[in-house]
């Protein structure tokens, strides 16, 4: 990855890991190794972080924080969230401190206008696709979820929310697309943190999952499309109240 600026680091000297910590299989591993530049598996790890939610909307990113938790240099640590930056995955304050931007309820409408296109597309396109032995791992990844929602676990229950929904759109075989729509989850990941504890609570989210496996099931692609999309706008009819203006 070639970075065309490097800015000064940041002033804080914050070294928690927090949501950057190294997790369990399936979560984020807070190590990285040299096969890729440093910077580009750090920007890696920070990316699947925050379309799991493990990074809250306002949270710090400091470049300590990222070298402390992968165990790197302060400058491939710093050219992540450059990268990330450019994004607009995080923002920087004139001194250089990264965080997690905090979406408006205008911006997440417009995202989730986009995300009802594409990800729609994307089930629709996946159904024919997904033979029994996919369908069963899906619905093991929701068994899962429920038991994450069950034992109150924010942050799991938050990464297998993202699992069965990209095991979903990356079956549609459409790699352009998925690229479009990791990025859309980029950006609204953080917020699905404030999906707890009220909305996970009531389990509709679950049980719009176990819906749309049923008609994956049945290979009928419209209607697991629809499915999808009412799980995408009632998790939405949640979080927007939250937000600020």
């Amino acid at each position: 990855m070639t970075m065309k600026a490097r800015p000064t680091p940041p002033t804080s000297d914050d070294t928690s890991d927090g949501g950057l910590r190294p997790a369990t299989a399936g979560g984020l591993d807070g190590a990285v190794d040299r096969a890729d530049t440093l910077a580009e598996q750090a920007y890696a790890h920070i990316r699947d972080a925050l379309m799991n939610g493990l990074l809250a909307p306002g949270e710090s990113v400091s470049v300590r924080r990222i070298a402390n938790t992968f165990g790197i240099s302060l400058t491939p640590a710093r050219e992540a969230l450059v990268h990330l930056t450019a994004e607009r995955a995080l923002v920087a304050d004139p001194r250089r401190t990264y965080s997690v931007p905090a979406l408006t309820r205008a911006q997440y409408r417009e995202l989730l206008t986009i995300r009802l296109l594409l990800e729609g597309h994307a089930t629709e396109a996946a159904v024919p696709n997904l033979g029994p032995a996919e369908v069963d791992a899906l619905a093991a990844v929701n068994d899962r979820f429920s038991e994450a929602i069950a034992s109150g676990a924010v942050k799991p229950s938050l990464e297998l929310n993202r699992q069965f929904h990209f095991t979903i759109y990356k079956a549609a075989a459409m790699p352009a697309l998925f690229g479009i729509i990791e990025g859309l989850w980029l950006r609204v990941g953080p917020a699905m943190n404030l999906l707890h504890p009220e909305y996970q609570r009531g389990r509709r989210g679950l049980n719009n999952h176990v819906e749309a496996i049923a008609a994956i099931r049945d290979g009928d692609g419209p209607r697991a499309r629809a499915v999808i999309e009412r799980d995408l706008i009632q998790g939405a009819d949640h979080i927007l109240p939250l937000l600020g203006d």
